[in-house]
């Protein structure tokens, strides 16, 4: 036992890993059979670190369980740390809705809607906690008050533009990593486990055999690996605050490696922007590499099939906005936006929430707001078909 103590790695994300060791021991094991008892000779007085932003007191999981009014068993239930979600065959006794969506460009991505309690759970989090900490500067993504304007117009008129995707940007963050993201605003273990299985999901086997085949096939099976794992959920209200802030060294690496050769960097949830002039032009296609390299360093994998690099000569587009000379909407996202309001009219605003998003009627809103704040006159038509849609549909 001291030589498996000995050996123990640093804490916060080694914990799981050191319960796995642990279970593995034969005098834990025999202990366990034997229902030794458990005596605590030193108790240490749970403390809460004081932290540079307002989030509630929560120094045990009992305080926890009181702030979101439930008990200690229920608390345990929803955060679910012991990974039951996983394994049950029962839809009733699941925290989410899992549902598969094709993806026009080929594969599948997984909806996971949290059900009501675990959702009332999230928003509490969100609202309490998560919306006072700010995220890196370069990410705009996610964000009351930033739009992808925001994204875009750092980018505009500029030489050369090198935009790149993270492939499954939400499961790519790990429970342990979102555990250390609630330590480091001052909550003790327990507490930022607790927290982080209120926030993270494990999928559960029926639901990834279920994955429809085709596309990319080593792609398919790395998407399978991150939704086996405890990861960030893409319906959950929470998830992308929580990604924000977990790709915090990510976007401190890529914003200095873009200043070094005279770059501009902002990330949009998954997508990463670069836009330079003379310099930036010449080192671009090497640079795509150090970014590539940098984010499997950080637990993300750049989608190398999405990686466009574009001149002056081209058409330059950050997160649908074209910024060759100002900002413009792509023809191709004011195509879609007018398909689905149209479709909305016509079919009701129900069948078009094809990406799952948590308020579809939010969601559309303010991608037509976002629209009409690069286009007036494009935006102004939108805004119109959008007035037109009967929501009791």
């Amino acid at each position: 036992m001291a030589r498996t103590l000995s050996r123990r790695p640093p804490p916060m994300e080694a914990d799981r890993d050191f319960t796995e060791r642990l279970a593995r021991f034969p005098g834990a094991k025999e202990a366990v059979l034997k229902r030794l008892p458990i005596r605590r000779w030193f108790v240490v007085t749970p403390v809460q670190r004081p932290g540079r932003w307002p989030v509630p007191l929560l120094p045990t999981p009992s305080d926890l369980a009181t702030a979101l009014r439930l008990d200690v068993d229920a608390l345990d239930w929803f955060a679910d740390n012991r990974g039951l979600e996983a394994h049950t065959r029962s839809r009733a006794l699941r925290h989410y809705h899992y549902r598969w969506l094709a993806k026009p460009t080929g594969g599948a991505r997984l909806v996971e809607a949290p059900k009501g309690r675990t959702v009332d759970i999230q928003r509490w989090i969100l609202r309490n906690l998560l919306d006072s900490v700010p995220p890196h500067p370069a990410a705009v993504g996610f964000r009351r008050g930033f739009s992808t304007l925001d994204a875009a117009a750092p980018h505009v008129g500029r030489e050369v533009v090198l935009s790149l995707d993270l492939e499954d940007f939400f499961a790519s963050v790990s429970a342990a990593r979102v555990a250390a993201t609630f330590a480091a605003l001052g909550y003790p273990r327990p507490v930022a486990y607790c927290l982080s299985g209120l926030c993270t999901t494990r999928v559960p086997a029926a639901i990834l055999a279920e994955q429809p085949r085709g596309g990319d096939l080593p792609a398919a099976w790395r998407q399978r690996r991150r939704l086996r794992d405890a990861h960030l959920p893409t319906g959950a209200p929470t998830s992308p605050a929580l990604a924000n802030l977990a790709a915090f060294a990510l976007d401190t690496r890529l914003a200095a490696a873009a200043a070094a050769v005279g770059a501009t960097y902002t990330r949009y949830a998954d997508d990463l922007s670069f836009s330079g002039d003379a310099e930036f032009s010449r080192r671009a296609r090497r640079f795509s590499v150090l970014v590539g390299a940098i984010a499997i360093e950080e637990g993300y994998r750049v989608n190398l099939r999405k990686t466009r690099l574009a001149g002056k000569g081209a058409r330059q587009e950050v997160v649908g906005v074209v910024v060759n000379v100002r900002p413009a909407l792509a023809r191709d996202r004011w195509d879609r936006l007018r398909a689905i309001l149209h479709n909305c009219q016509v079919h009701g605003p129900s069948t078009q929430n094809r990406d799952g998003h948590e308020d579809f009627r939010a969601w559309i809103t303010g991608t037509v707001a976002a629209a009409r704040a690069i286009d007036a006159k494009r935006g102004g038509r939108l805004l119109e078909m959008l007035a037109g849609v009967d929501w009791g549909r």
